[in-house]
């Protein structure tokens, strides 16, 4: 979990950071104020705590059975330098494909019907889309054991974002800004939002990370 952490706020942070680079750092932020509060208290907050909370490497039986299992954290055999960097390189090439893969599909491409391109709300909408997207799915690679709560907690993280993202829009523009109807009238009728997100997605979970996928597990089991 303390792992996820630096991947988690790297991919996100170094968005930022390539940004400020191709504006000359001037300060202009390429997210929505309110986006940015709402990463760590709403949307990636809950699922990280149903991966502290209820995440197994064995049931509960065989750890009974075998006492010795509780040595592996004290050794400090699955938390050791190359299981961080190698989170954190993981993080460094996720905030890559999702800041420049996006430049790259959104730049000098019709994003709308009468052939208008994206303006900065909507590649700034979608980059933070496709980073809800892969952190969370990231985190959901990692498990080995899921209950119905955690599915309940990730997946309704990403569902919370779009909901958010309708609400936000239908404030006064006063209120929501740039935002204004962004989901509804932008973003939802162009295809290449939605191609885009998956597109990002599984680029950025696409490598067998040695650090988050070294355990031996076969099939995830499922209880309730």
């Amino acid at each position: 979990m303390i792992c996820y952490f630096f991947y988690k706020n790297i991919a996100f942070g170094l968005t930022l950071f390539y940004f400020e680079a191709f504006a000359g750092f001037s300060g202009q932020s390429i997210y929505d104020d309110w986006y940015m509060i709402l990463l760590n208290v709403l949307l990636t907050s809950f699922p990280v705590i149903s991966l502290g909370l209820f995440e197994q490497d064995v049931p509960s039986d065989v750890c009974l059975q075998f006492p010795a299992l509780y040595q592996q954290g004290p050794r400090n055999l699955f938390f050791d330098w190359y299981r961080i960097f190698g989170w954190m390189g993981n993080g460094f090439y996720s905030s890559l494909i999702i800041f420049f893969l996006n430049i790259i599909i959104f730049y000098d491409q019709a994003f709308r019907m009468g052939g208008q391109t994206a303006d900065m709300a909507a590649l700034g909408t979608t980059m933070f889309t496709c980073i809800i997207w892969g952190l969370n799915c990231q985190l959901a690679l990692t498990m080995s054991h899921f209950t119905w709560i955690q599915h309940l907690l990730i997946w309704g993280s990403i569902v919370t974002w779009y909901l958010f993202l309708f609400i936000y829009g239908m404030l006064s523009p006063t209120s929501s800004g740039n935002a204004y109807q962004l989901l509804v009238e932008v973003l939802a009728p162009a295809p290449i939002y939605w191609l885009a997100t998956l597109l990002v997605t599984v680029a950025c979970n696409l490598p067998t990370s040695p650090i988050s996928h070294s355990r031996d597990v076969s099939t995830p089991w499922i209880t309730i």
